[in-house]
């Protein structure tokens, strides 16, 4: 026999080795995939559903005036009962494209676009309103992001001359 048909059958088992190794890095890669898409989609879900329920709470004081008495009492007011509820509505939005761009799902871009716009929001509120506002439940990172964005864009758009707006008395409400 000649050699090369004596060194065929290991030639045959260190090509099998090989392709049986590729296949395992192949199978591993598609589970470590699949487990991250999971991992991220379940994530975003969980995100959406804490967004929709916290809004749902802001659209409820909102249209009831028993809930804004609730919040009232419960909560010294930031800008005025239901406006507080619309700006917690927005921070929801802006703090919910923060999460997601924390877990790769929004681009950086949109991020910082998203902050942009925010910054213009509240940098017409005094500084303190933005951080009692931001102290209701917010993450640390999420409220220096905001806050920094703020100390940029707020000189710019003179939000010493805010004041706190009061809520609607009674007698007001009544006439209208």
């Amino acid at each position: 026999m000649t050699p090369f048909i004596e060194q065929l059958p290991s030639t045959f088992q260190l090509i099998g080795t090989v392709c049986q190794m590729c296949t395992a890095v192949i199978a591993a890669s598609i589970g470590v995939v699949t487990f991250r898409y999971t991992k991220r989609q379940s994530a975003l879900s969980l995100i959406n559903q804490n967004n929709t329920l916290a809004n749902l709470v802001n659209q409820t004081i909102i249209n009831s005036d028993e809930a804004r008495q609730t919040l009232g009492k419960l909560h010294d007011f930031i800008v005025g009962c239901p406006d507080d509820a619309v700006l917690f509505m927005y921070l929801n939005y802006v703090h919910n494209t923060y999460r997601m761009h924390t877990i790769g799902a929004v681009s950086n871009q949109v991020w910082r676009d998203t902050l942009a716009a925010c910054s213009n929001m509240v940098g017409r509120l005094r500084r303190e309103q933005v951080e009692r506002l931001l102290s209701r439940g917010y993450e640390a990172h999420f409220s220096e992001q905001v806050l920094a964005r703020y100390d940029e864009v707020s000189p710019l758009l003179n939000s010493e001359v805010l004041t706190t707006i009061r809520p609607r008395r009674k007698r007001e409400t009544q006439a209208a």
